[in-house]
């Protein structure tokens, strides 16, 4: 026998028996001993038939929504407490200097800013506080023209 026939033949059996033991013949299947499948002992548990677009759910509105705007929030039977949620937010941001009040240049164009008014409340529901923010509307600048 030739190298290259010794060759093919080793190739040969290692494309039909990769495992490398060196025995080219397949095993006969009456050879290996005969196993009985296991059935599985779970029981099916049936999806449930109740999904969640079956079910109504009630929603009890609040006693006060929270205002959209300034406007809104200080023609509400609550205006005082807001008033005062307003006044606590810019005294704080003139004690952390948030900001310096500056000229503004020619050419330019100033940010807007919003105020954004939540009803904090507590476990119970109960009004704890109101609050007041006051965001830059920093989404509206562009880049070499704001900054």
């Amino acid at each position: 026998m030739s190298s290259d026939t010794v060759d093919n033949q080793i190739d040969q059996d290692l494309i039909l028996n990769p495992s490398g033991n060196g025995n080219s013949q397949s095993q006969n299947p009456s050879d290996e001993p005969e196993f009985q499948l296991r059935k599985s002992a779970r029981k099916n548990i049936p999806k449930c038939t109740y999904e969640i677009e079956d079910y109504i759910f009630l929603v009890s509105p609040t006693e006060m929504d929270e205002p959209k705007s300034v406007t809104e929030a200080l023609s509400s039977p609550g205006k005082n407490e807001w008033m005062k949620a307003m006044k606590e937010e810019l005294k704080s941001i003139k004690i952390n200097k948030v900001w310096d009040l500056v000229d503004l240049l020619s050419g330019h164009r100033a940010i807007g800013n919003k105020w954004v008014l939540k009803v904090k409340r507590k476990a119970d529901g109960s009004i704890e506080r109101y609050k007041a923010r006051l965001v830059a509307k920093g989404f509206s600048q562009e880049a070499g023209i704001d900054y």
